[in-house]
């Protein structure tokens, strides 16, 4: 559902999770990056089958501008959403 509104209309920031059950989080990413190389997008993640930290380094490697394992601290994840918005 949130590609299908990615495809509609602009964003000014995606945050996507990385474990979800109908489409990975990575394969998200993908998807943007073919279409819109600019936009912002923090990845989370608390792990799955591999852990965090690597789920976390392969969203980066795929385009993620930021990647924060669950549970992160709040403070720092808006400072990069301020972040991020701000370009």
């Amino acid at each position: 559902r949130g590609l299908k509104l990615f495809g509609s209309k602009p964003f000014d920031l995606i945050i996507t999770d990385i474990v979800m059950p109908e489409k990975e989080g990575l394969e998200t990413i993908l998807t943007i990056r073919k279409t819109n190389k600019t936009v912002p997008i923090i990845a989370v993640s608390g792990g799955g089958k591999i852990s965090p930290e690597q789920y976390l380094q392969m969203a980066q490697q795929f385009g993620a501008d930021c990647a924060f394992q669950k549970p992160f601290d709040n403070t720092s994840f808006l400072r990069a959403v301020r972040e991020c918005l701000a370009g």
